[in-house]
């Protein structure tokens, strides 16, 4: 069995694709990886550059092709094809640097207990390398707080157990965006988060097809993450979870205010919400709820 089954997701990004392939490939890990790479029912040329590029290299990769169905769909898709004990996830418009899954092996045999961990990273924006905030600063251990806020774990750095994942479910496929935010929520909320404190990771922003900027709004996916997650939280995690919950409803409040928007969805939201966290008997994301949080259309 292979050590690190490499799920890639791709949709539309021919122009960036041969660029994360080859960070792929100068791992120089072969006996040790496998490299599923799911076409998200792309509509460029695609297929013809991915193709034309494993005739030309020496790496085996297992190119799979669904319908357009979004990339939690695509990853999920790419994991249950795949047999190695670890699973590591790189989007299609991001780059490992040299060395990155030696460092993340070496890891794996000091830290046996470590059932998921990730990297440093460097940032480009617009093609120009950024410093990260103080609020992304990686921190290990119990990271479930902080991960309430903002998503914490890079997908593209991360390396996870397959029994960790399995226990998990993997992503969920109903959410546009920030399924990378939920998925760590249910983690972090019951296990420790281990960090290889070393930039091997190049992330890549600002380009108009990344999902932060094609969906509006972000933090009705984020609300939708905690109150559906709301049981398997302990009484302190409810405590922390409801002090950020309120937070993020008043700002979604403020913003559909400003832009007019129906009163009677603004009164849905933190009457269903109030419910919730003072324990009436109502089903955690009703179908009306979710309605609200997660059709696009009523947040443009």
């Amino acid at each position: 069995m292979k050590t690190f089954s490499i799920i890639i997701p791709t949709f539309n990004r021919a122009h960036t694709i041969i660029r994360t392939l080859n960070s792929v490939k100068i791992q120089n890990l072969s006996k040790e990886i496998e490299v599923i790479l799911v076409d998200d029912g792309s509509t460029d040329n695609t297929a013809t550059v991915v193709n034309n590029w494993i005739e030309n290299n020496k790496l085996e990769i297992k190119y799979l092709s669904q319908t357009h169905q979004g990339v939690s769909k695509a990853r999920n898709f790419g994991v249950s094809q795949s047999n190695a004990n670890w699973i590591c996830f790189l989007d299609s418009d991001d780059e490992w640097l040299a060395n990155k899954l030696k460092k993340q092996l070496q890891y794996i045999l000091i830290n046996p207990n470590i059932r998921i961990f990730q990297t440093e990273e460097i940032w480009f924006r617009n093609g120009i390398r950024v410093n990260a905030h103080k609020k992304h600063k990686k921190i290990s251990g119990n990271i479930f707080q902080e991960s309430l806020l903002q998503c914490m774990i890079t997908t593209s750095s991360v390396a996870i157990r397959r029994d960790l994942w399995l226990e998990n479910h993997g992503f969920d496929t109903k959410l546009s965006s920030c399924e990378d935010y939920d998925l760590w929520l249910r983690i972090t909320c019951k296990e420790e988060i281990g960090l290889l404190p070393e930039n091997l990771l190049i992330r890549y922003g600002g380009a108009k097809d990344q999902l932060s900027i094609i969906y509006p709004v972000m933090d009705r996916f984020r609300i939708y993450a905690i109150i559906k997650n709301w049981n398997i939280f302990n009484q302190n995690q409810k405590y922390l979870a409801q002090e950020v919950l309120f937070k993020k409803l008043s700002i979604l409040k403020t913003g559909l205010e400003k832009r007019n928007k129906s009163t009677e969805m603004i009164h849905y939201l933190l009457t269903w919400t109030k419910n919730i966290l003072i324990q009436k008997q109502v089903n955690l994301l009703d179908k009306t709820y979710s309605e609200y949080l997660l059709d696009n259309q009523l947040w443009t």
